[in-house]
């Protein structure tokens, strides 16, 4: 039997991903009560104000929508590294290289998720890190110390 040994770098990933899909599904969340409130209060309004709560609300509902799907699709992704499965890295990957055109658009804001995101790609191009995930799934994955 090959036993894995998971690089610290990537349980480090896993635990970040983990908080990620938290913080996104608590937003996501948010948003979805935000539009449940909005759309109470729409009718409320006397003023000019109404007509604009309903899309309002439905914009909400949609962007808590993809929150939570997001947060979702993070702890999948952290289940994929801790096993050490091949398309979780690529994932990783992709979802890194999109970060850092994001954040090429919000310069100067985006600076730190450049950064991020480009350490992120660093390290999962080093060669321990790639044999890592190109072992065989079925292999159990140990902690390297």
């Amino acid at each position: 039997m090959i036993t894995k040994v998971r690089p610290s770098g990537v349980t480090v990933m896993v635990v970040l991903e983990i908080l990620g899909g938290l913080a996104l599904l608590g937003f996501g969340a948010m948003f979805v009560i935000l539009s449940s409130f909005m759309s109470g209060f729409g009718s409320e309004f006397s003023g000019g104000y109404s007509g604009l709560m309903g899309p309002l609300a439905a914009l909400s509902s949609v962007i808590g929508a993809v929150l939570v799907v997001m947060g979702i699709i993070n702890f999948i992704i952290a289940i994929g590294l801790w096993r050490g499965s091949g398309w979780a890295r690529t994932l990783g990957l992709v979802f890194s290289a999109i970060g850092i055109i994001l954040g090429l658009i919000s310069l100067p804001s985006g600076i730190i998720s450049i950064i991020i995101d480009a350490v992120i790609i660093y390290y999962l191009t080093r060669p321990h890190v790639i044999q890592f995930f190109s072992m065989s799934s079925t292999a159990s994955a140990t902690p390297s110390v």
